[in-house]
């Protein structure tokens, strides 16, 4: 009966660590109080009324941002159960008093939602087993934007809305603390608006969970990821719109490769290595470099590295073909010559390969994070 409980706990979107009421009970359950279709398909968006005048969340765009019907999400430590509802069916409640049947034992009570014409702000109040409660007072910004209140956090935001937005559109995340060691029994939502309409504020709560945060790791938070040298040897693009990567060259190697956006950086340095008998040549610090630019664009660079002590050039080019960055690695050459090198009396294969290998930037290299 536990194990019940439990599955129908994260059906209505309480991911609970006790039982759940859910029969008969009055208060019902979050999902039993559900009135309002915020999330359609883009092919049967009908359905959805989440502003009044007949928009809705994108599922798909829910999806990719790892919100999927039924299925757990970790955000700021805690496990949120998504409610297991099918696109264009009642999937939030509108805020209006409601008191809903909430149950387990943690620290944070977290709380989904958005609003719509405007930021709403509310009471939620939190009851407890024994007869005490809690009140905290939460601000959920317009769901079009990717704009979070004070004291609230970005969940998930979509490309746009159905039907046919074009603007980003968010869902939020808020925290709310709940007494220590005691189980919760219910949550009353704050009293915002009965329904809604156009030019009509409204406040929609989507998920509710108890939990605590899981402990962070040891020398948490870490080091910040950052970008790499601020002085580039240049920069680059597909010169046309097949591609939204832009990438730089500093130190003669590839520096950063920004995606899906210019200010979004995900691979720190991708640097060539050459090893022979008895030693190993980093590009950036064991080698001299010219960097050029490749083409009538301006979007591709050719990089010529010297070692000096190994007399060898490594010459490689970056640029788009595919609609994505790669790097083309060209023969290596003994020193100021142009034909490649042949294999040394000291066994050391001077010539990399007659046929460029490219490499796709974006698999090969390590991405710089958190």
């Amino acid at each position: 009966m536990a194990a019940a409980a439990d599955r129908m706990a994260a059906a209505d979107g309480v991911a609970a660590t006790g039982r759940m009421a859910v029969a008969g009970g009055v208060p019902g359950s979050l999902r039993q109080a559900f009135d309002n279709v915020g999330i359609t398909t883009p092919s049967a968006p009908t359905a959805g009324n989440f502003d009044g005048i007949g928009d809705s969340f994108s599922a798909p765009g829910l999806a990719a941002d790892a919100l999927t019907p039924g299925q757990p999400l970790l955000h700021d430590g805690l496990a949120i159960s998504w409610p297991d509802v099918v696109p264009g069916s009642p999937d939030n409640v509108v805020a209006n008093g409601q008191t809903v049947t909430v149950s387990g034992t943690g620290t944070v009570l977290g709380v989904v939602g958005a609003s719509a014409y405007g930021s709403t702000t509310g009471a939620f109040t939190v009851a407890y087993a024994n007869g005490s409660t809690t009140t905290s007072t939460v601000t959920f910004a317009d769901w079009i934007g990717a704009f979070a209140a004070p004291g609230t956090d970005i969940l998930a935001s979509t490309a746009g809305w159905n039907p046919g937005g074009t603007t980003p559109a968010s869902l939020f995340y808020a925290a709310i603390p709940l007494t220590a060691g005691q189980p919760v029994t219910s949550v009353t939502l704050p009293s915002v608006g009965s329904g809604v309409a156009k030019g009509v504020p409204s406040m929609h709560v989507f998920s509710l969970t108890v939990g605590s945060p899981g402990q962070q790791a040891a020398g948490a938070p870490g080091a910040a990821s950052y970008y790499d040298e601020a002085r580039k040897d240049c920069v680059g693009t597909a010169a046309d719109t097949a591609s939204r990567v832009w990438y730089t060259v500093a130190g003669g190697t590839l520096s950063d490769a920004f995606a899906p956006t210019i200010d979004n950086t995900d691979v720190r340095s991708l640097d060539p290595i050459v090893t022979g008998p008895g030693f190993t040549a980093l590009q950036p610090r064991d080698m001299t470099y010219q960097v050029t630019a490749t083409g009538g664009t301006g979007m591709g660079c050719e990089v010529t590295a010297r070692d000096a002590a190994h007399h060898f050039d490594l010459l490689g080019q970056l640029l788009h073909r595919g609609g994505e960055p790669q790097l083309r690695h060209a023969d290596l050459r003994r020193a100021g010559r142009e034909q490649p090198a042949r294999r040394g009396r000291d066994g050391f294969r001077r010539r990399l390969q007659r046929r460029a290998e490219r490499t796709r930037l974006l698999r090969s290299a390590h991405h710089v994070g958190p």
